[in-house]
């Protein structure tokens, strides 16, 4: 009798698997922290530019002033503290979703799984992971997909929601540029 034969493997539940799905969560909420934060700074820097488009003319006009001013509104997001946060805490989210694979695949060849989905591929994406797992354990017997679908379902939502965040601040920068262009 062949493994893909055999008797149906014990549960595919694993704590690592669960963890593989939250990471990208929880990073996804700190990149919103740090949207929040480009959204407050955005408008000023904008506006700043709509405000020394209008400025130049003028004889009392210093443009060093002008740029020093503007570079300062410009390099702030660059140092916000949620970009820094965001950044480490992300790539030590990616190096933690690769060791929970190993830690998955052990625990599914533990319990009995022929061949678990090679956790490698965490390396291109954990949502890859997690989806070939779900393949790989599905066709041996399991018929878990709750963390199939909470991965599915927060990728989504977290794409949607930048998508928004994105029109919103283009949305922003028109409103302000566009008083500017058709002003001359």
């Amino acid at each position: 009798m062949s493994p893909a034969q055999s008797l149906p493997p014990a549960s595919s539940r694993t704590v690592w698997n669960w963890l593989i799905v939250a990471l990208p969560i929880l990073t996804s909420i700190l990149a919103f922290g740090y949207l929040a934060d480009w959204q407050r700074i955005f408008p000023q820097i904008v506006q700043l530019m709509v405000d020394d488009v209008a400025r130049v003319d003028r004889p009392t006009y210093d443009s060093a002033e002008s740029m020093r001013e503007f570079m300062s509104l410009f390099f702030e997001p660059f140092f916000s503290p949620w970009l820094w946060t965001s950044f480490i805490l992300g790539w030590g989210a990616y190096a933690a979703s690769v060791r929970f694979a190993v830690l998955d695949v052990r625990a599914l060849t533990g319990r009995g799984f022929f061949q678990p989905f090679p956790w490698a591929w965490t390396f291109l994406s954990p949502l890859v992971y997690v989806i070939g797992r779900h393949v790989v354990v599905r066709r041996q017997g399991s018929a878990e997909r709750a963390p199939l679908m909470v991965s599915v379902i927060s990728q989504s939502l977290a794409f949607v929601a930048m998508t928004y965040w994105t029109v919103v601040l283009t949305m922003q920068a028109l409103e302000l540029m566009l008083p500017m262009v058709f002003a001359r």
